[in-house]
């Protein structure tokens, strides 16, 4: 008897086993990204990163008193490219209402960031620090494991949301 036992028990264990890989296996990587990302009511952590068009100091907290959308992107990224048009169109849309965009970029070498900011439309205030995206103090600071991923901090200085992608943005502003 205490062998069948056994041996049910090795078989339930199996079973579930089974059952957590296939759930990791077929996980939405977006779930899994964002659940590292500062989470809503959280203090954005400030920094402090050069310009990249002039070499002077941003740091986050200089945006207190407005909201900020902070994207974190790079030049090099497929999805980050894909979700400029939005983030220009939204940018065009809330300039000069309380909102300032703020891009962090994951750029390694500045002119080839520079020439693509020359062409894409991408005005807004851009900064980096010219290393890899995982080496940077930021991404750890924010949690940043894909790009692009956009915060929205409020007038605080909290985030009040987070996204991977374009959801959810233009209505997160426009409250």
């Amino acid at each position: 008897m205490n062998t069948l036992r056994k041996m049910f028990f090795a078989l339930a264990l199996l079973a579930s086993g089974l059952t957590i890989a296939a759930q990791e296996a077929t996980e939405d990587p977006d779930v899994k990204y964002a659940a590292e990302l500062l989470k809503p009511e959280t203090v954005a952590p400030d920094f402090k990163i050069l310009n990249n068009d002039n070499a002077k100091d941003v740091s986050l907290s200089q945006f207190r008193g407005q909201f900020v959308v902070v994207e974190f992107w790079a030049s090099w990224c497929p999805d980050c490219r894909a979700l400029n048009p939005t983030m220009i169109a939204l940018y065009n849309k809330y300039k000069g209402k309380d909102i300032e965009f703020l891009g962090v970029s994951f750029d390694t070498d500045k002119s080839t960031l520079d020439k693509y900011l020359s062409t894409s439309g991408i005005t807004w205030t851009q900064v980096s620090e010219f290393k890899k995206w995982k080496e940077t103090e930021i991404s750890k600071k924010y949690g940043i494991k894909w790009i692009p991923t956009v915060y929205i901090i409020d007038k605080k200085g909290k985030v009040v949301f987070t996204s991977l992608d374009e959801k959810g943005i233009d209505e997160k502003l426009s409250e």
